[in-house]
């Protein structure tokens, strides 16, 4: 095959060599020929005249074999280089396509490992603003939480949270801070809190006899955290579903030692109960349980032990005192003797304050990923399982923390109540308080249109009213009273509430701003918004005399804030909470008391008023009857004074109209006794004197002037103290009874 090949070259190269030396006679063949170019082409070109040379270069004596060699040799070599070519050209893309690869791959590790840095950076960002110095009550990132956990876990369709609580009763603004709790009902779990799409959880109720959730509050369940020995819940198969009831396996795996339900599908378990459609997915259920120590017992129990461990560390320093001096002094007679002295070992008890006193709070955090139809995986369950499991310890931290800054802060407080009564500063206070009340009350009777007081229970009410103003300036304007008041703000635990709840009240804030919703429970944290220089121009502005009759809730008046400070007094509040409460506690109790007797007054005032004006009427009356009787008895003396003239007067009346008559229808007199008649009477004609009454009731009623009657007036209803009229009644005849006695 190879040797026709090789014929078959030497045929063309010699026919070519034949028509290349033919001269060109046509005019057509001036032109390039095609196949000319063709030839000229560098593959065949270059490769013949290469040929020719190194054929030239041999001068061989056989030209056209040794040129058809060296072409097929070229051949072979060229094919050997394009093969080669192709091969590096593969290796290349094979190179270039493996560095791709694993420029890929790496690219691929390196977004990897920022996800999962980006990822963890962010886990603890959470964890540390949990932590964080201005976070005080982690209530207040349980909605967090639940965005959180619905992040890292698929995400969940949804994750809320609920607080397990005896159910609420409607109340009235009469109630007090517990009227809300059914505590005759069964225990029922309260959601607050949820992730986004899941807001209409938030105010929804779950009864105990309703789903699932109730099944980690049993008591069946293993404690909190795998503790107290019982066994895990393990998942037992319920056709379809998994719920986790008991456990079994690994106890250092967190899905074994921390108790939780789990449903894989939520569509075949009868129990779970929908508070929309149901649709397929799985639901997770988690107890969120923490010990608090927030509270006042809490608080005067640690003081208390404070005191204690302080008292019991000194009596024991105080006998290792002695007990290193005797010694001491033994060691020094062995020596002195030449005995040899073995020092001996004495152990002391440590002394250590008393774990603070805690409640449980209970809370449960569900999760579900219903419309996903899957399950949660277990590293998602891992994750949900330690997340509220690290929450629920900085949650306990975080209030022993708050509780520790609280004792520090009442033992500061007892150190400076300390001070203020060894100093003399309370009497002092009281000195300058008996001053400024001395000091207005000269003024008031220096000012030349000033009114005395009325009585005594007016003056009692004014003085009252001034030291009122006394110790709420001081509150203004004293630094130490501010600033120490004010400070309350900083207490994580306030004790005895009711005393701030019912000055925020009297103050006529509404219930809203300082209790928690639907109860009149008073809520520190809220009402801490509240408490700040304005507060203090409140209490500053604040005046308890005076008719108030705008409408105002019952829980802003006398009666229930007279009921919601019952049984406490000024000595209660001074020794359990500190001098800046006990001085609000004082201003309230004295605004509380000058304001029901500023009524009082007014009522008694009225009483008194209308009292009077039921003598003055039957004065009057009398008045009106004994100038009836002295009118007719004045006119009965003056007839009897002037009875001779009024007679005469009479008679020559009567006298004259019998002569009247007799002219008209009588005989005529003769002469002699018309004469006798005429030198009878009278030469001029008597007049009768007449009782001038309107002159003597003149005369009279400026003797007896009109005894003038107030007007009765209207009965002023106070807004601020609902009271029945047979109490009011009671009250105002102590009252006056006070006054005459």
């Amino acid at each position: 095959m190879r040797i026709e090949q090789h014929h078959q070259i030497k045929q063309q190269i010699k026919f070519t060599f034949e028509m290349a030396s033919q001269p060109s006679t046509h005019p057509i063949l001036d032109k390039e020929h095609g196949d000319i170019s063709y030839l000229k082409q560098d593959e065949i070109g270059l490769v013949l005249s290469k040929a020719l040379s190194e054929t030239y270069k041999a001068q061989p004596n056989d030209p056209v074999d040794f040129f058809a060699k060296f072409l097929l040799n070229h051949t072979r070599t060229a094919k050997k280089a394009k093969e080669e070519k192709e091969a590096e050209k593969s290796v290349k893309e094979m190179r270039d396509k493996h560095l791709a690869q694993l420029k890929q791959k790496e690219h691929e590790e390196a977004e990897k490992k920022k996800k999962s840095k980006d990822r963890e950076d962010k886990i603890a960002r959470f964890f540390e603003g949990l932590n964080a110095p201005g976070t005080e009550d982690l209530r207040d990132k349980l909605d967090e939480l639940a965005h959180f956990l619905q992040e890292y876990t698929g995400p969940a369709t949804g994750v809320y949270i609920g607080k397990l609580e005896h159910p609420r009763k409607p109340i009235s603004d009469n109630d007090n801070d517990t009227a809300h709790v059914d505590k005759e009902a069964p225990r029922l779990i309260r959601f607050m809190y949820a992730s986004n799409g899941h807001e209409f959880m938030k105010g929804k109720l779950l009864r105990a006899d309703q789903g699932i959730a109730h099944r980690v509050f049993s008591a069946s369940a293993n404690a909190a955290g795998g503790e107290g020995g019982e066994e895990a819940p393990a998942e037992e198969e319920e056709g379809a579903e998994k719920v986790v009831t008991k456990q079994t396996g690994d106890p250092s795996d967190i899905l074994n030692s921390f108790k939780h339900l789990y449903i894989k599908e939520v569509v075949r378990e009868p129990a779970m109960h929908f508070y929309r459609v149901p649709r397929l997915g799985a639901f997770m259920v988690v107890p969120l349980d923490y010990d608090s120590c927030l509270s006042a017992k809490a608080l005067d129990q640690a003081v208390a032990d404070f005191a204690s461990v302080k008292g019991r560390k000194e009596e024991q320093d105080k006998e290792r005192a002695e007990w290193e001096d005797e010694q001491a002094k033994a060691r020094e007679e062995k020596e002195k003797n030449g005995e040899p002295w073995e020092a001996e070992n004495k152990e002391w008890p440590v002394i250590a304050a008393q774990p603070f006193l805690v409640k449980k709070k209970r809370y449960v955090v569900c999760l579900d990923t219903l419309g996903q139809d899957r399950e949660f995986t277990d590293d998602q369950r891992r994750f949900v399982l330690k997340t509220i499991s690290e929450f629920r310890a900085i949650w306990e931290e975080k209030e022993r923390s708050n509780l520790k800054v609280d004792i520090e802060r009442r033992l500061a407080q007892l150190e400076h109540e300390r001070e203020f009564i060894e100093t003399g500063d309370n009497v002092k206070l009281q000195e300058e308080e008996d001053r400024f009340v001395d000091d207005e009350l000269t003024k008031r009777e220096n000012k030349d249109d000033s009114q005395p007081f009325a009585d005594d229970d007016q003056k009692e009410l004014f003085v009252k009213g001034l030291r009122i103003q006394f110790l709420a300036r001081l509150f203004k304007d004293k630094e130490d009273w501010r600033k120490g008041l004010l400070s309350l703000s900083k207490a994580t635990v306030l004790k005895q509430p009711r005393v701030l709840q019912s000055v925020f009240y009297l103050l006529q804030f509404k219930r809203d701003e300082v209790c928690q919703p639907g109860t009149n429970k008073f809520f520190w944290k809220q009402a801490k918004k509240h408490f700040n220089e304005l507060f203090v121009e409140k209490l500053v502005a604040y005046q308890p005399s005076g008719v108030k009759l705008s409408p105002q809730p019952a829980y802003t008046t006398l009666n229930f804030l007279e009921k919601n400070l019952d049984p406490l007094t000024f000595e209660d509040v001074e020794s359990h909470c500190g001098l800046e409460l006990a001085r609000l506690f004082r201003w309230l109790t004295l605004c509380l008391k000058t304001r029901r007797d500023d009524i009082l007054y007014r009522k008694a005032q009225r009483q008194r008023s209308l009292q009077n004006r039921d003598s003055l009427q039957k004065k009057e009356a009398e008045r009106v009857a004994r100038m009836d009787v002295e009118v007719m008895e004045a006119e009965a003396k003056f007839a009897e004074e002037h009875k001779e003239e009024i007679e005469a007067a009479a008679k020559w009346e009567s006298e004259q109209n019998s002569q009247q008559v007799e002219d008209e229808y009588g005989e005529e007199d003769d002469e002699d006794e018309k004469v006798h008649k005429e030198e009878e009477k009278p030469k001029e004609k008597p007049v009768a004197p007449v009782f001038n009454r309107e002159e003597f009731l003149k005369k009279w009623l400026e003797e007896n002037p009109k005894i003038e009657i107030p007007e009765e007036g209207d009965d002023v209803q106070d807004a601020d103290w609902h009271i029945n009229p047979e109490e009011l009644q009671a009250l105002l005849q102590a009252f006056l009874s006070k006054d005459q006695n």
